[in-house]
Parts: C-alpha cells; sequence; structure tokens
C-alpha cells in the first residue's frame, strides 16, 4: 500500500507550481521594459543587486560567509547564471523557445542524475526522456527540420536550462543549506553573470545607454523584484534542496503552459503548431516523470549503468 506524501512535501509542491505560473507571465512586463527602450540586462543587475544587499545582512548575521564552501558557491553560480541567462533569452528570441528551451530540465536533471549521481533509468523516465528530446525536436528544427537553435537567444535559454538543471540537482545532493546562503550564492552568481553579459553586449550595441529610460522604469522593476524574483526564488530555492531535482523541473513546467498560452493571447510573435506539439511533449514528459516516482526498481524495466563505487 502506497503511503501519501507528507504535508510538507504538498506545500513545497504546491509552492514550486506556483512560482512556476508566475514565471511563466514574467516575458509581459519584461517586454513591457523593453518596449520603453530599457534592455533586459538592467533589470537582471537590479534584480540581483536588491537581492544581493536584502539578504546580505541577514547572511552576515548568521555567520553564512564564513561556513559558505567552494562548492556551495559554485551551486549558486549555476542558479544565478542559469536566472539571469533565461531573463535575457526571454528578450532576444520568441517567447515560447525561450520558455521550452529552459524547461528542458526534467531531461537534463535525469541525465545529469544517471551521469553522475547513480540514478537509475527505469522505462518510464526513458518514455519522459523521449518526449521531451521529442518537444525538443519540433521547438528548434529549422525549415529543413534539422533540430538547431536558431539564433543567440535561442542557445542562451538553453544554456540556462542547464545550468538550472546542474544547480538543482548540486543543492539536492549536498547537505541543506539556510535559505538566506543559497539566495547570496544564487545573487552572486547572477550578478556577475550579468555583468558579464552586460559587457559584451554593450561591445556588439546591445545594450541600452539611456539612462532616463533606465530611471523611468525604476518602479515597475522594483516592483517585479519582489513579486515575481524574491519571492518565487526564494519558494524554489528552499524546495529544491528539499525535492528531487527531476520533480522541481516538472513542476516547474507550469510556466510552459501559462508562458505558452500568454503568448499565443498577447503576443505579436507567430506561435506554430510543432511549437504547440512540442509544448505538449515536453509537459507530457513532465505527466510521465511524475507518475514514475513510485515506480519500482524491477530488474526487467530499469536500464542499469556502471556505478562508481565509494570507499567508506
Amino acid at each position: 500500500m502506497k503511503r501519501p506524501e507528507s504535508e510538507p512535501t504538498l506545500l513545497l509542491s504546491l509552492g514550486v507550481l506556483v512560482a512556476g505560473s508566475i514565471w511563466g507571465l514574467f516575458w509581459l512586463p519584461l517586454r513591457a521594459i523593453e518596449a520603453q527602450g530599457v534592455s533586459g540586462d538592467w533589470v537582471n543587475l537590479v534584480f540581483f543587486s536588491v537581492s544581493g544587499a536584502t539578504i546580505l545582512p541577514w547572511a552576515l548575521r548568521r555567520t553564512v560567509l564564513a561556513t559558505q564552501s567552494k562548492d556551495q558557491l559554485v551551486t549558486g553560480l549555476l542558479l544565478g547564471t542559469a536566472f539571469a541567462l533565461y531573463t535575457l533569452s526571454l528578450t532576444m528570441t520568441d517567447v515560447v523557445r525561450a520558455i521550452l528551451l529552459f524547461y528542458m530540465t526534467p531531461v537534463w536533471s535525469t541525465l545529469a542524475s544517471i551521469a553522475f549521481w547513480n540514478g537509475r533509468l527505469t522505462t518510464r523516465r526513458a518514455a519522459a526522456l523521449s518526449f521531451g528530446l521529442g518537444g525538443l525536436w519540433l521547438v528548434i528544427q529549422n525549415d529543413q527540420g534539422i533540430p538547431i537553435p536558431h539564433n543567440t537567444g535561442d542557445w542562451v535559454g538553453l544554456v540556462a536550462g542547464i545550468c538550472w538543471s546542474l544547480g538543482t540537482l548540486r543543492s539536492f545532493h549536498r547537505a541543506a543549506l539556510p535559505v538566506s546562503s543559497t539566495m547570496l550564492a544564487f545573487s552572486i552568481g547572477g550578478l556577475g553573470t550579468t555583468l558579464v553579459a552586460m559587457v559584451l553586449r554593450y561591445q556588439t550595441g546591445n545594450l541600452s545607454t539611456n539612462m532616463a529610460a533606465v530611471v523611468d522604469v525604476m518602479p515597475l522593476v522594483l516592483t517585479l523584484g519582489l513579486c515575481m524574483f524574491a519571492i518565487p526564488n526564494l519558494l524554489v530555492l528552499w524546495a529544491a534542496e528539499r525535492m528531487e531535482p527531476a520533480r522541481v523541473g516538472i513542476l516547474l513546467l507550469a510556466e510552459v503552459l501559462t508562458g505558452t498560452i500568454s503568448a499565443a493571447l498577447f503576443s505579436t510573435e507567430p506561435v506554430s503548431t510543432a511549437q504547440i506539439l512540442g509544448a505538449m511533449l515536453i509537459v507530457a514528459a513532465g505527466v510521465v516523470e511524475v507518475t514514475a516516482r513510485c515506480e519500482p526498481s524491477l530488474r526487467n524495466s530499469v536500464v542499469r549503468l556502471p556505478k562508481i563505487r565509494s570507499q567508506r
């Protein structure tokens, strides 16, 4: 008889689901800000600067900096880099492609778990991978049917998803940290990535330098920072250390639904039939992965991979 999930797990899952739904609408105000002549780089700069400055005093009081290891900083760097790149991808390519490329995370998380943490590839997980990769093919295929990113924004979104997967995996497989510690490392990683991106985009002429316009949108940016950045990120970062990374990625697929539907309704970008089918496959991959969490590890339903022996 299956035991019901504990209340804390259900609450964590609900929090991640809400965060994903909120992020699915993030592109709307982001595009509105861009329409006023302010590139997404400035949004990232404000977001990560404010979040880092807000959490730093708390982190100092809890001696987080004294106990922060190099390994933990790498995890924060990956997660912060992922969010910074994802924000940029939403302004550099089509909304639907940016969202779907980022939310291939169940695929990357499952593959990384198998490769580095001795995870098992069950038949259901294999099906989820097939659905996810099939969806990826439909989303990024060109006119010749070759699955390759269309532009720089597509590559940025793809790399963002991989970084997020690796970051959530590291969070899950390491000892749990205080949320303040994770958020501080997250802010440092995101701020560093943002500054590098701003330098590169300035050199290519893609960084807006109209400071009057930047100042004008600050109230909106700060509001977004609280409602669509700080609170959802705290929920997800806290949950990522207490839930399986694949499940975190799956629940965040709520962004695929809200993002795709809102883009089809409100954006001027065409949403193709292939993209809709790709979104359905990616969501199906998530559903299969969720139903697989209690699958028994029968010998005939598991592909066993070589394990690295660890000496005690």
